[in-house]
């Protein structure tokens, strides 16, 4: 089929028919792979302030679908000025629309002048204007503004303070009907107005091609848009109930958001790659709710299942995955063969129940938000090392025995904690640091394409002295990178919180996973205020060094205010009997402990307090170091 575009010209109103599927020609339906209506009425507002103007607003471009509604009407998608044409859909439904409430979109001027002049209003215009506007966003079609005029009077007059005297109520109210008639002719006049439509035939499997070209011209579309448009007719076939389920309540809140302008969404019978591999991580997401944070609102996408599949796919995450994946999804060359995914995902879930057997203790620790009254889990690792690590562990699973995969599991503490505190990947939070945690390029093939050979890096062993090093070398960092002068809290970073939890975990031998846990200092802010003032630092006073940090059950934590170390634990054994378990986890020898019972009338350098630092860091050093290599909280049943 050769392609063609017919240019037209249409009307908003028929435009808005168009998209309620009430004009006689043509449906028009948004297609899936569109984003969200996002533009807020003052946007609105500016689009139609310029078609009131005459100024041009570019064109329209809808492509058509190859199917027909029941009535024999063709189907066309929205493929390009959905913004515009939705802004469109709503001033059909509502020819009133006034952002800043001053009647910036009503056109009448001696008609205001009239009204203003009986109802004895001074140089009062844009107040009744104001009012005027206020009024007829109640109004949803211009025909209904005939009968409103005694509505508008009484409106205008209790907003106003203005009292009507009976005599000339008659001849204000015919004034206001002069003004909604002419304020109706406009609304009339301005949905008349042209816009240019531009109707394209193209193949079907093209009209994702056309929306990519079309939008990479103009605003960047985010790399989600691009593959929801490229792969809208690259078809998946899964068994798997939890991820429709996902894929389901997804579309449904996006053709809830559509029926409140009474616009149709595209409505594909097959699944397509995207809506597959978004439903894919929403579903990681409920199943491994300790691997991912579920925080994406069901318009919005998932990333994790994107992620992984390019990686396991040997696949940068960039552009050029938007060819590349279907095709190796596929495993073949056609283009019109669904994608079979049930390999993809057994092999994905077996990687993630292996992290998470392994990991599970470590992954996260719940924290109670006190001001959405409710328990969360606070995280140890980004979510894209952890895309990352199951990516790179569903791979060489493939290609172990059963021993191997029993040795890998029990391997996987120590390269998961080594990683996390490793400067140059321990955030894994770009494209690139994801991509090269998995694969190493060994060279080119002839046509110039990198060959790739799975990262060994997770596979070799890790000697507790170089862990030592490396430990020494974070926590070098850690302390000089801590609070400025001026500041009074830092958020802890995720390597920190890792490794308090292996402190914890370590000390307690496995305390109850089911309790919320707080990160608090050993010595509050407070003592230190007079001290920072006296002695200012190039650094910063390390406050929120892991030295002065301590990961506490909530229960045994509260009420420590400004309490020294002792007053703490014996507040805690009055409290909740948590003294012991605390001061296990505080892991302070009693002349230590001593050292930081810093009463407020003492008076501490800043060097005196990282040498402080520094000799509890040196006890929870060998703390986590027996906690990787020994294992004994995870002898625990």
């Amino acid at each position: 089929m050769k392609s063609k575009t017919t240019p037209e010209n249409w009307t908003l109103k028929r435009l808005a028919m168009s998209l309620e599927g009430n004009d006689p020609d043509i449906v028009l339906e948004v297609p899936s792979f569109q984003r969200q209506f996002v533009w807020g009425e003052p946007k609105q507002a500016e689009l139609i302030n310029s078609i009131r103007a005459g100024y041009p607003i570019g064109a329209i471009i809808i492509c058509n679908s190859g199917e027909s509604d029941q009535k024999g009407r063709p189907i066309y998608l929205l493929v390009d000025g959905l913004q515009r044409s939705l802004s469109i859909k709503s001033l059909a439904d509502n020819p009133f629309l006034d952002a800043k409430g001053q009647g910036d979109l009503i056109v009448a001027g001696s008609e205001y002048e009239l009204l203003a002049q009986l109802m004895k209003i001074d140089d009062s215009r844009v107040p009744l204007q104001a009012e005027v506007a206020r009024f007829l966003k109640g109004v949803k079609k211009p025909e209904g503004v005939n009968w409103q005029a005694d509505k508008l009077v009484d409106s205008c007059a209790i907003t106003l303070g203005i009292k009507i005297p009976p005599a000339d109520r008659a001849l204000i109210r015919d004034a206001a009907h002069l003004l909604l008639e002419k304020i109706r002719n406009d609304a009339s006049q301005l949905l008349d107005t042209d816009i240019a439509v531009l109707r394209t035939e193209v193949p079907v499997e093209s009209i994702n091609e056309v929306f990519r070209r079309i939008n990479d011209s103009g605003v960047p579309l985010t790399k989600y848009q691009i593959w929801a448009a490229s792969w809208l007719y690259n078809d998946v076939e899964t068994n798997d109930a939890a991820i429709k389920k996902c894929v389901g309540e997804k579309k449904q809140s996006r053709a809830s958001e559509l029926k409140a302008y009474m616009v149709q969404l595209q409505n594909r019978a097959e699944l397509s790659l995207y809506d597959y591999l978004d439903g894919f991580g929403r579903h990681l997401t409920q199943r491994y709710t300790f691997l991912f944070r579920a925080s994406a609102k069901p318009t919005d996408e998932t990333p994790y299942a994107f992620v992984i599949a390019a990686l396991v796919n040997g696949l940068r995450i960039d552009k050029k995955l938007e060819h590349e994946l279907p095709k190796l999804m596929r495993g073949k060359d056609s283009k019109t063969d669904p994608i079979k995914a049930g390999v993809f995902e057994n092999q994905i879930r077996q990687a993630m129940d292996l992290a998470a057997g392994s990991l599970a203790p470590l992954l996260s620790f719940k924290t109670y938000d006190f001001d959405k009254k409710k328990e969360k889990h606070e995280f140890m690792h980004s979510d894209y090392f952890i895309a990352a690590f199951t990516s790179w562990l569903s791979v060489a699973l493939a290609n172990k025995t059963p021993a191997l995969q029993k040795q890998m599991g029990s391997s996987l503490l120590l390269h998961y904690v080594f990683e996390q505190i490793s400067p140059a990947e321990k955030s894994h939070a770009t494209d690139v640091q994801a991509f090269e945690s998995v694969w190493k390029v060994t060279g080119k093939d002839g046509e110039g394409n990198d060959v790739l050979a799975l990262n060994q890096l997770w596979l070799t062993p890790i000697t507790r002295e170089r862990f030592s090093e490396r430990l020494d070398q974070w926590f070098a960092s850690d302390l000089n990178t801590s609070l400025s002068n001026g500041e009074k809290r830092k958020a802890p970073s995720l390597a920190t919180k890792l490794l308090l939890r292996l402190v914890m975990l370590q000390q307690s031998k496995g305390i109850d996973a089911q309790l919320h846990y707080e990160v608090d200092h050993l010595i509050p802010w407070s003592r230190f205020a007079s001290w920072i003032e006296r002695e200012k630092s190039p650094f910063g006073w390390p406050i929120n060094s892991i030295g002065n940090l301590a990961l506490v059950p909530r229960y045994g934590n509260r009420g420590k205010g400004n309490a020294t170390v002792s007053e703490w634990l014996k507040k805690s054994e009055k409290a909740a009997g948590s003294a012991s378990y605390i001061r296990q986890v505080l892991v302070l020898e009693n002349d230590l402990l001593a050292s930081f019972d810093l009463k407020e009338n003492f008076s501490v350098k800043e060097s005196e307090f990282r040498s402080l630092m520094v000799k509890r860091w040196a006890l929870m050093r060998e703390v986590i170091l027996d906690a990787l290599f020994a294992n004994a909280w995870k002898q625990q049943p």
